[in-house]
């Protein structure tokens, strides 16, 4: 698969393309193709999402420049935490999350998507491990772009909009408002990804606090009840790698699955593995 930029168009013009583009097939029509076809990127997501598994080649057909960036594909042996430290930091995360929801008797817990989606994988893991006899803690998924809109309540009628969605979403957490909520998130830059969720939570008296992977020293406007790591991660948001079993889908409140699951599986794989060797 290949990613092509042409140069003489702006950068949101960068695209991920299903087909192959032929080098040898120098047809400019072909190029305009294929530019055309596909799912248009931002540069900005590429670089955060793709860029340790890009190689940009500068090209030229027929004259026109372009940039060719070819992802290599993923082997199921691709080692998607490649040093000791970023294996270390997966599990001290891991782990000093699981020591928090034993030491505060946490039985509920809501990952973000889709950066700490597979985060489940290693508490599920390393529970089993570290207390064999005691039950799991029940995980929840939600999709933060379903919140957007809900940074503040303007009237009672939109708070009951969202409550009504959030319940019938998660109706065993409806019922159970008073036990401890961990609403956890893989990084925090903004807020305006667990602001409006934390907004509905507690405007209506859920029983909520709020965790972070990693300290970022330049975002003091949540106050967090539990920070994993003290440093930021050498994978910057995504130290449990980038999902690939779901996408996020607007308004719903669940993510939708999608057909990319073989990266996922041997993410999950990795995950476990790496959680069994610190343990």
């Amino acid at each position: 698969m290949s990613l092509i930029l042409d140069l003489f168009e702006p950068f949101e013009k960068m695209m991920k393309c299903g087909s192959e583009f032929q080098e040898d097939e120098n047809s400019v029509d072909e190029l305009n193709h294929i530019l055309k076809s596909g799912e248009y990127l931002s540069l900005a997501y590429l670089e955060k999402k793709l860029s340790p598994h890009l190689n940009p080649q500068l090209e030229q057909i027929n004259g026109k420049k372009i940039i060719l960036y070819r992802i290599i594909d993923k082997k199921e042996s691709e080692d998607f935490f490649p040093t000791p430290q970023i294996k270390k930091e997966l599990y001290e995360i891991t782990n000093n999350l699981t020591d928090y929801i034993y030491d505060n008797n946490i039985n509920n817990i809501m990952l973000i998507d889709c950066s700490a989606r597979p985060l489940y994988i290693a508490i599920r893991k390393l529970w089993k491990n570290k207390f064999p006899k005691l039950k799991q803690p029940q995980i929840y998924f939600t999709n933060p772009e379903a919140y957007q809109t809900s940074m503040s309540f303007e009237t009672q009628d939109h708070n009951n909009h969202y409550l009504k969605k959030f319940e019938n979403t998660y109706k065993k957490l409806a019922k159970k408002k008073e036990e401890k909520l961990l609403l956890f998130d893989m990084c925090a830059h903004t807020g305006d990804t667990l602001r409006p969720i934390i907004n509905l939570l507690k405007y209506n008296e859920y029983n909520v606090v709020v965790g972070i992977a990693q300290k970022n020293p330049l975002f003091e406007e949540i106050v967090f009840d539990f920070i994993a790591l003290n440093r930021e991660c050498r994978l910057k948001c995504s130290p449990f790698g980038i999902e690939h079993m779901v996408s996020k889908n607007g308004f719903k409140m669940l993510s939708s699955p999608n057909q990319n699951k073989g990266n996922a599986i041997q993410l999950r794989k990795q995950i476990s593995k790496i959680i069994d060797e610190f343990s």
